[in-house]
């Protein structure tokens, strides 16, 4: 990725480049000249879960202290300024009324503004900013009154009330750097227009895999559970869910999109398959839980988990090579249950693949000469 803009300065530091625009002496670092994991990821970062402006103002917010903490460390190592601050989100109690709303902290008043949670179409929630610092709280309205107490740290951002969520706020100020996402990289700051980029597109397979797992740290869930085992994002921008799923299918993930409740877009990944090449690329999520989730499906599939649509043929395999063997003795030697080892011999000889000799109450299969195929059942009542 060479910067041929006119309007950006290079400079050649030991860390890489100094970007900055003319007439500015406010630079951001460039590692290299070419698409890397770490600019690449806070750009996708910025455009699902931030926003910036012509002003060159940044900003980006989460729940998650890892997640906070990373997007600062992001910024920093383009040699970016962060400013560091939490956000307070307080749901209104339903027997309350908007008019003569105060919010308090230690006696002096904050300011706030209404806002909503994404599934309602009215203001429901009591937003502001402050420090970031555990602090207590005071919100009246009336004669009623609720008081929390908040921890804003690297290591927790929580409440002792539900209802209330506390993110932390990274904030940054960099017109080269906002130059160059708009400019150079053509990118957008609405959520509806934003697109992947052609560097991506164009990136190694294991940095296009490390950039999706910011992905699903910002905005994807990790549903494990039962039989469900599944890499599920849902936001508004379908256009931006079909480039990933194409960008995906080029690095040899399967992945689905599908229309979902309320004008969202769904994309999912299942199958052990693809799970395995995802890790194999370098998929690593930053979000604990989530992080947690898929090390729980990576491990929940196991060793003697077959590839997808050769079942048959492995255990018919290994019926050719032990014959006259029982349903248990298979399940033992595949370290597989016997009910479902029963299933998949019962369709071999539904096939007429194999045959079953019955011995008293035992049931015994062997592989069908194939020249013999007619004759699938042998049945010998002792």
């Amino acid at each position: 990725m060479l910067i041929k803009d006119s309007a950006l300065i290079l400079n050649k530091i030991p860390e890489g480049f100094a970007i900055r625009l003319k007439n500015s002496k406010n630079p951001f670092l460039l590692k290299t000249l070419y698409y890397y994991e770490e600019l690449a990821s806070i750009v996708e970062i910025l455009k699902v879960e931030g926003w910036w402006n012509s002003a060159g103002r940044i900003s980006v917010s989460n729940k998650s202290p890892e997640l906070v903490s990373l997007f600062n460390d992001l910024l920093t190592f383009h040699k970016i300024k962060t400013y560091k601050n939490a956000l307070i989100k307080v749901k209104i109690p339903s027997d309350w009324e908007k008019d003569g709303i105060k919010v308090l902290k230690e006696g002096k008043e904050l300011k706030f503004y209404f806002g909503r949670s994404g599934f309602t179409t009215a203001p429901d929630r009591i937003v502001f900013h402050d420090k970031f610092e555990p602090t207590e709280y005071k919100i009246k309205q009336a004669e009623k009154e609720l008081v929390f107490k908040t921890k804003a740290s690297e290591n927790e951002l929580s409440a002792n009330l539900t209802g209330i969520g506390v993110y932390g706020v990274i904030r940054a100020s960099n017109k080269a750097f906002v130059y160059f996402l708009n400019s150079v990289l053509k990118e957008k700051s609405k959520s509806k227009e934003i697109r992947i980029n052609k560097e991506l597109k164009d990136a190694r397979p294991d940095l296009i895999a490390k950039v999706f797992a910011r992905l699903v740290d910002c905005e994807g869930s990790i549903r494990f559970g039962g039989l469900t085992r599944n890499i599920h994002i849902r936001m508004a921008n379908e256009l931006y869910l079909k480039d990933w799923q194409s960008l995906l299918e080029k690095i040899g993930i399967k992945s689905g999109v599908y229309k979902v409740a309320n004008g969202m877009t769904g994309l999912v990944i299942t199958c052990n398959q693809n799970f395995t090449k995802l890790a194999a690329l370098g998929f690593e999520l930053c979000h604990e839980k989530k992080k947690d989730r898929f090390r729980k499906i990576l491990e929940s599939y196991g060793k003697h988990q077959f590839e997808r649509n050769t079942a048959q043929n492995t255990y018919l395999s290994h019926i050719i090579r032990n014959p006259n063997i029982s349903a248990l003795e298979l399940a033992r030697k595949l370290k597989k249950g016997k009910r479902v080892v029963s299933y998949y011999l019962q369709k071999l000889a539904d096939n007429k693949l194999v045959k079953i000799k019955v011995v008293g109450q035992k049931y015994f299969y062997s592989a069908v000469d194939q020249r013999q195929r007619t004759d699938a059942i042998e049945v010998n009542w002792v």
